[in-house]
């Protein structure tokens, strides 16, 4: 058992994930009961988006060790991610009344409080984070904008401190330069909230190749794939099921105010961003194989979130990409109530 597992650890720090999980389930078949192998199934699942396998992974071991603050806190991001707001903050507090000193779930409540407009709560809890591991960026990060800035000195000097370190790693100066970037312009320091957002950009840019070339392609094969006569053709084949509201665009096009407004109404259950339907369609240039079962697949899958509310959106922006599918599976999605 010990190599197999051992054999996954190597592969998940190769990046090799396929076999990270192939090594994991060797191991658990050979130990039902061995709770690390399980967590780290989980996050191989989570690093493919495959986030309802890796709650059943978490779960389990949860189940088998109760007292494990980590399983408690991966579990809730799951969760999280799946939706199930409610379930995830339990999650978090589970965890944190397991280990008071861990910071991770207290900025995970965070983020989940914030989530559900909890601003009051989110702040708390992402300032008790940074208390417990000071230099924690994404909590800086998060606490800006839900923050008073002009009266909280203090957070700023934090974030232009850890800025200034040369020992933060890149993905947490990018953060501290988006924070400060917002604070800046909220000072009306505009030279300086443009310098700030710039760097931010170069460092993504940097360390996230990206090849236009392949992405054009990408979209061209999309379009042709589902043409207009294509989805005429087969619209009528989708699951007739009009529960799901897609809302979709570019990131910070307000994408999170529409789905607010549109939660407003009695009927309506906002449901964050999901990846439910990247789980469901797989490769967004291949067309459904059987757009019914698909789309009831995904119906099912909002109803683990809301098994009451007549619509449920799912706002996560780059559904565009999947605009296609979604007419095929779901012909009915977003029609008038």
């Amino acid at each position: 058992m010990e190599a197999h597992y051992n054999l996954g650890l190597v592969a998940s720090d190769q990046g090799r994930v396929p076999d990270v999980i192939k090594s994991f389930r060797k191991a658990l078949k050979l130990r039902p009961e061995f709770v690390p192998a399980h967590v780290n199934l989980g996050n191989a699942f989570m690093r493919l988006d495959q986030v309802e396998d890796a709650a059943k992974s978490y779960k389990k071991a949860v189940k088998l060790e109760p007292s494990l603050a980590l399983a408690h806190n991966n579990l809730g991001n799951a969760l999280g991610m799946l939706g199930q707001n409610d379930e995830a903050i339990t999650c978090f507090h589970t965890a944190i009344d397991l280990d008071p000193n861990y910071p991770d779930p207290q900025y995970n409540l965070g983020s989940a409080l914030k989530d559900v407009g909890q601003f009051t709560e989110a702040e708390e809890s992402f300032r008790q984070s940074l208390a417990l591991k000071p230099g924690y960026a994404a909590a800086v990060k998060n606490l800006i904008p839900i923050c008073d800035v002009a009266e909280d000195a203090e957070l700023i000097a934090t974030a232009e401190t850890l800025r200034a370190n040369p020992d933060v790693g890149w993905e947490d100066r990018m953060l501290l330069d988006l924070a400060l970037g917002d604070v800046y312009e909220k000072q009306a320091r505009f030279e300086d909230a443009a310098s700030s957002f710039r760097a931010a950009n170069i460092l993504k840019r940097e360390h996230t190749p990206y090849d236009l070339a392949v992405h054009a392609d990408k979209c061209a094969r999309i379009m042709e794939t589902y043409a207009p006569d294509m989805s005429d053709r087969s619209g009528a084949a989708g699951c007739a099921d009009n529960t799901p509201i897609f809302i979709v665009g570019m990131p910070r096009s307000g994408t999170t105010l529409v789905e607010q407004i549109l939660a407003s109404h009695p009927d309506v259950y906002g449901a964050g961003e999901l990846t439910h339907l990247r789980s469901v369609v797989g490769d967004d240039v291949r067309a459904p194989d059987d757009p019914a079962a698909m789309g009831a697949d995904y119906v099912s899958k909002l109803r683990h979130i809301n098994k009451d509310a007549p619509r449920i959106t799912d706002k996560m922006p780059d559904n565009f990409l999947r605009l296609g599918a979604i007419r095929l599976m779901l012909p009915e999605a977003g029609s008038s109530m």
